[in-house]
């Protein structure tokens, strides 16, 4: 097998870590969006019914909290998991095409592998 040379290893390290760094970005897109279908439903529910009461859980313990209250609150963790998915997105796309700029270059190093 040929060797690799230098500027083709930093290439393909700089993949390897490029699609690391996305991988950890979709499972934080992930979670986010989790968190957001969450708190969706929970504004759902105290919107649906015209609850008198509502609980929220901190911590090990359980709080009665004026409905209006909660879903100000909500509201401000769903604007807040919004800003948090925009820059996750902006990143992941920025990420995309670095990987691909970095897959072109490799295989303007690498044309011996192309053809096996």
């Amino acid at each position: 097998m040929a060797e690799l040379s230098k500027e083709a290893e930093e290439a393909l390290t700089r993949l390897q870590v490029q699609s690391q760094q996305l991988e950890a970005i979709l499972v934080q897109k992930q979670t986010l969006l989790l968190q957001k279908s969450e708190v969706e439903l929970a504004l759902k529910e105290i919107e649906k019914e015209s609850t008198k009461e509502t609980y929220k859980l901190v911590g090990p313990v359980i709080l009665k909290t004026p409905p209006a209250k909660l879903k100000e609150e909500l509201n401000d963790l769903l604007e807040e998991i919004n800003i948090k998915l925009k820059s996750l997105e902006r990143t992941e796309k920025k990420l995309k095409e670095s990987i691909e700029n970095t897959r072109k270059k490799l295989q303007e190093l690498l044309p011996q592998l192309k053809g096996g």
